[in-house]
């Protein structure tokens, strides 16, 4: 995935108030070092934590922090 596209994806997650919270609340290790959430294949697999969308999540937390701090 393209740099361009994770930070619209982070954008985007940003702009929905307590959207990062919640993903990052339900994207979570479950306990064998995979994602609780997210499925990986036909096989139902999940995938290693932390996930994509976990990542997307922490970076959206970012931009809305940086987002905060610019306007004060």
């Amino acid at each position: 995935m393209s740099a361009a596209l994770i930070q619209a994806l982070a954008q985007a997650f940003a702009q929905q108030p307590g959207m990062a919270v919640r993903l990052l609340s339900r994207h979570v290790d479950d306990g064998s070092g995979r994602c609780s959430v997210c499925f990986t294949g036909a096989h139902a697999v999940r995938q290693r934590w932390p996930c994509q969308i976990h990542w997307y999540a922490i970076q959206a937390q970012a931009l809305a922090e940086e987002s905060r701090l610019r306007s004060t």
